[in-house]
């Protein structure tokens, strides 16, 4: 009889590990926060030197997700060739200054994009929390 309740007990507990394992993957999901960024251009004037162009935004996402927010790698480009990089702060914000001659610096009116990737803010087998590209453009001032 002790060996007919061990035998049972194995079998309940293989049933019960089945079972957990199916509803943890029955538990999975997929989110995708839509994130956009902001981008402002102004030109500030140095003493003595060349202007300053101060491009700037802000990283937001719509369900205020964090991790779709903070440390963000920010991209600037002007057709294609990349002017510089900055990481988003803890509330999404950046900021990239271009002073020539050391830095290149469009001419006044030429087109401008702001780019962050997509990233995946958790990605295991029951989560897979994606943050959406964001693009922005202005012109250089």
């Amino acid at each position: 009889m002790r060996r007919a309740g061990r035998a049972l007990a194995t079998v309940l507990a293989a049933s019960g590990i089945v079972v957990a394992l199916a509803a943890g993957i029955a538990g999975a999901h997929k989110l995708t926060s839509k994130t956009k960024t902001t981008l402002t251009a102004t030109s500030r004037v140095n003493a003595g030197g060349p202007s300053t162009q101060v491009y700037e935004g802000k990283v937001t996402a719509t369900d205020d997700n964090t991790r779709c927010v903070r440390s963000r790698k920010v991209t600037l480009t002007h057709k294609g060739f990349v002017l510089g990089t900055d990481l988003t702060s803890n509330g999404g914000k950046w900021e990239i200054e271009l002073t020539p001659p050391a830095d290149a610096t469009p001419p006044e009116g030429d087109e401008v994009v702001a780019t962050v990737k997509r990233r995946f803010a958790r990605n295991n087998i029951k989560h897979k929390h994606i943050c959406s590209v964001a693009t922005a453009t202005t012109k250089a001032p």
